[in-house]
Parts: structure tokens; C-alpha cells; sequence
């Protein structure tokens, strides 16, 4: 039973993921320059990260209990967790290529007083 529910949440956390990417989509195509990218793929990566710790962690305790009729549930889960692997490795592909303008925008928003203090950085 307990596995039923999981795979439904598997089920359902993949039309949350959908939604929350169209949405950051959205905001992409509103982005104006370099630095607002970085922003949104960063916010997006990070999302997405926490869903990837959430289901790793979620199939690891399905695997101690060691029950046969989880054998489903942690296919699909690694199936989705690796789909959500390569949805991060695009999104990097797009952060590097921004990156040093991002910084560049950064960098003269922080002198103009626009920001604080950095929000990105160049860490891949």
C-alpha cells in the first residue's frame, strides 16, 4: 500500500517539476541580460537538486526495508532521478555560457549599488 502512494507522489512530482519549469521558462524569456539568467538557472538548479536529495533519500530507506514489492517504485524513482540529473546538466550548460557576463553585470550592479552583495557565483 505504502508503495501504491509512493508512486503516485512519483506521479505527481513530476507535474510539480513540470509546472515549476514552465514557470522558470517563463521568466527566462523575460530575463534581460546575462545576470538575470544565472539567476533563474541557479534558483532552478537548486530546485531541482532538492528533488534529487528528497527521492535519494526516499529510495535508499525503500532499499533497508528490503521489500521485493518496492522493486517498481525504486525503478521509476531512478529513472526520474536521472531524467532530473540531465535537466541539471543542461541547465549548466546554459549557466557556463553566461556566467562571465553574469559576473561582469554583477560586478557593476554591486559598485552602482544595486546589490549588496553578490548573488551568484562562479562555482562549476
Amino acid at each position: 500500500m505504502k508503495t501504491k502512494n509512493t508512486i503516485a507522489s512519483l506521479s505527481e512530482a513530476k507535474k510539480v517539476i513540470s509546472q515549476k519549469t514552465k514557470a522558470f521558462e517563463g521568466r527566462l524569456m523575460k530575463a534581460k541580460n546575462d545576470f538575470e539568467i544565472v539567476v533563474i538557472l541557479d534558483e532552478m538548479i537548486n530546485m531541482i537538486e532538492a528533488e534529487i536529495f528528497g527521492w535519494v533519500n526516499m529510495v535508499e530507506q525503500t532499499e533497508e526495508e528490503g521489500n521485493d514489492d518496492n522493486y517498481k517504485l525504486i525503478s521509476e524513482a531512478a529513472v526520474h532521478i536521472s531524467d532530473l540529473q540531465s535537466l541539471i546538466e543542461t541547465f549548466n550548460k546554459y549557466r557556463t555560457a553566461s556566467i562571465d557576463t553574469a559576473l561582469k553585470i554583477q560586478s557593476a550592479m554591486i559598485n552602482c549599488h544595486q546589490l549588496k552583495e553578490p548573488i551568484i557565483k562562479d562555482i562549476l
